[in-house]
């Protein structure tokens, strides 16, 4: 069986809900569901739908970049 490592960023507030930001499970990244939360502040952030969704990328890249990937590796 391939273990889990749940993956909380250096630099990003320890969530509030019981979850992982990510999982690696084998070659593969899971990033958890992202809502418009200011990663910074821990404080979500809402507004226009266009503001939020910037916002909600802007998190699973940093996501992604703490596990090496980016948006390219994403299918």
């Amino acid at each position: 069986a391939k273990s889990l490592e749940r993956i909380t960023p250096a630099g990003l507030p320890v969530p509030k809900a019981p979850f992982s930001y990510a999982v690696r499970a084998g070659d593969f990244v899971y990033v958890s569901g992202q809502a418009p939360i200011n990663l910074d502040t821990n404080e979500f952030e809402l507004g226009t739908i266009e503001h939020e969704t910037r916002l909600v990328f802007r998190n699973i890249e940093r996501i992604l970049a703490a596990c090496h990937c980016t948006l390219q590796d994403v299918v």
